[in-house]
């Protein structure tokens, strides 16, 4: 709408603009929130799976490194992992 045709309006034509600017405005901050609630759940729960995967990760480099340790030249030569891992310290 351009300003000469708001200038036509009449007041109560005006207010009623106002009223459903006003609706529009509430509704759009009303989803707003809900997504900025939705994407801090999601941050959450990525950080929380960063973190397992860590721990994951970091469990399986310790075990390559006893693996390492107590078998390494067999497992260089032979290409094989013997068949049990040993356990690593917690």
């Amino acid at each position: 709408m351009t300003d000469k045709e708001l200038k036509k309006l009449k007041r109560t034509e005006l207010l009623e603009l106002m009223l459903y600017l006003r609706q529009e405005l509430d509704l759009v901050k009303h989803e707003n929130e809900e997504l900025r609630r939705r994407l801090e759940e999601h941050n959450e729960s990525h950080a929380e799976n960063s973190s397992r995967l860590f721990s994951i990760l970091t469990e399986i480099s310790e075990k390559v490194d006893v693996l390492y340790k107590t078998h390494g030249s067999d497992v260089e030569k032979n290409n094989t992992l013997p068949d049990e891992v040993p356990k690593t310290e917690k």
